[in-house]
C-alpha cells in the first residue's frame, strides 16, 4: 500500500464503491499507440472471478495473465478478449466518483460533530428567532442529517434523487438568506448603540452603563446563531462535494467572511467610542468609570473573538476539503488506487494517492 495515501475504509459506504470498482479493474484496461482497448471476459467467467470459483493465471514471477483458471483444478476456463473502445468510460467515471466521495468521507468525523453542534445550538436560540425561522433551521437540519446518513451508508451520490438535489440547492439559497438576516441584525445593533443617549439625569453613569450592557445581551444570541450558520455551511459544502465536485451545476454557499469581520470591527469600535463618550461623570470615581468601560468592552471583545473563531473554523474546513479534492484531480501523475484483498476476495484495504 502506498505511504501517504488517503486510506479508505472498506466497511463504510465508500468501501462498497471500491469493491464495485475493483471488479472493473479485472478487465485490465490497457492503452496502445492510437487506440484504447479493454481485456474482457465472457459474463460467466466474470461471475466466476467475482465469487472466487475462477482466478487469473499468474506466471512464476507473479505477472498476471489474461487467462482465467479454475481455483481448484487450475485448468484454463476462459481467455480475455481485446475490445477496442473510445475510452474506458465506466472505469474513468467510477474512479473520478471515488475521488470526490473519498475526499468528502475523510471529513465525515467533522461533519458528524457539526450535526451534534447544530442540534444543541438550536435549543439555545429558540427565544431569539421567529417561530418560522426556527422551524426552517430545524427542518433543514433534519433533512441534511438524513441525506448525510444515506451517503454514509451507501457511499454513492447515485443514491441522491433529483428532488434531493433540488432541495439541497434550495438550502444553499436559504443559507444566503440566513446570512443576510444575521448581518442585518448586527447592523441594527450597531445603530442602536450609536443612538444611545445619556440615561442618567443626575450626573451618574449607572443607568447608561446598564443600557449599554442590555444592548450587548443580544450578542450571545447572535453568536449562537452565527455558530449554527457556519456549521450549516459545513454540511452544505460536504454534500456538494458529492453531487457536484467540479462546481458546474450548483452555486456554493458563501460565508462572506470579510464582510462579517468588518461588521464586528465596526460594532466594537462604535461601542468603545460610545462608552468613552457616555461613561464619564464627576460623581463617579475614575476606578468605577474604568471598570464599567472595561466590562462593556470585554463583553464586546468576547463576541468578536467567538464570531471570528467560528468563521475561521469554517474557512479552514472548507479550504481543506476543496484543496484536497482539487489537488487529487489536477495531479499531473493522475490518481492511483491501491487495493488489497483478503483470502475470500473481499476488499481488505484501499488507498488513494
Amino acid at each position: 500500500m502506498p505511504k501517504g495515501g488517503l486510506e479508505l475504509s472498506p466497511t463504510d459506504g465508500t468501501g462498497k464503491l471500491v469493491t464495485r470498482l475493483a471488479s472493473d479493474f479485472f478487465k485490465a484496461a490497457v492503452s496502445i499507440p492510437g487506440k484504447t482497448v479493454e481485456i474482457v471476459f465472457q459474463p460467466h467467467i466474470q461471475e466466476g472471478l467475482r465469487d472466487g470459483t475462477f482466478r487469473l493465471m499468474k506466471t512464476e514471477t507473479g505477472e498476471v495473465l489474461a487467462d482465467a483458471i479454475s481455483s481448484t483444478s487450475k485448468q484454463v476456463v476462459g481467455k480475455g478478449r481485446i475490445v477496442q473502445t473510445g475510452q474506458v468510460k465506466q472505469l474513468a467515471a467510477g474512479a473520478f466518483q471515488l475521488v470526490s466521495i473519498a475526499v468528502a468521507q475523510s471529513h465525515l468525523a467533522d461533519i458528524e460533530r457539526s450535526l451534534s453542534a447544530l442540534k444543541g445550538g438550536i435549543s439555545q436560540i429558540q427565544d431569539s428567532l421567529e417561530a418560522s425561522e426556527v422551524a426552517s433551521i430545524k427542518g433543514g437540519l433534519t433533512y441534511l442529517q438524513s441525506v448525510s446518513e444515506l451517503l454514509k451508508s451507501n457511499g454513492s451520490p447515485d443514491q441522491l434523487s433529483m428532488p434531493m438535489q433540488v432541495t439541497i440547492a434550495q438550502l444553499v439559497m436559504s443559507s444566503n438568506v440566513w446570512r443576510e438576516k444575521l448581518f442585518e441584525d448586527v447592523r441594527s445593533l450597531t445603530k442602536r448603540i450609536q443612538s444611545q443617549q445619556d440615561a442618567d439625569t443626575w450626573g451618574g453613569t449607572e443607568n447608561t452603563f446598564q443600557a449599554l450592557l442590555s444592548h450587548l445581551e443580544t450578542t450571545d444570541k447572535l453568536a449562537t446563531r452565527h455558530s449554527l450558520y457556519t456549521e450549516f455551511m459545513r454540511l452544505l459544502d460536504f454534500l456538494l462535494i458529492y453531487i457536484d465536485p467540479l462546481k458546474k451545476n450548483y452555486a456554493r454557499p458563501q460565508a462572506e467572511g470579510p464582510q462579517w469581520e468588518e461588521l464586528l470591527s465596526r460594532l466594537r469600535s462604535d461601542l468603545a467610542s460610545k462608552a468613552d463618550q457616555l461613561i464619564k461623570s464627576r460623581f463617579n470615581s475614575d476606578e468605577i468609570l474604568q471598570a464599567r468601560k472595561d466590562k462593556v468592552n470585554l463583553k464586546m471583545e468576547k463576541f468578536q473573538k467567538i464570531g471570528l473563531e467560528q468563521l475561521r473554523a469554517y474557512e479552514v474546513f472548507s479550504l481543506n476539503l476543496n484543496e484536497r479534492l482539487d489537488r487529487m484531480l489536477s495531479s499531473s501523475e493522475g490518481v492511483r488506487l491501491a487495493i488489497s484483498f483478503d483470502t475470500n476476495g473481499e476488499v481488505k484495504r484501499a488507498s488513494l494517492q
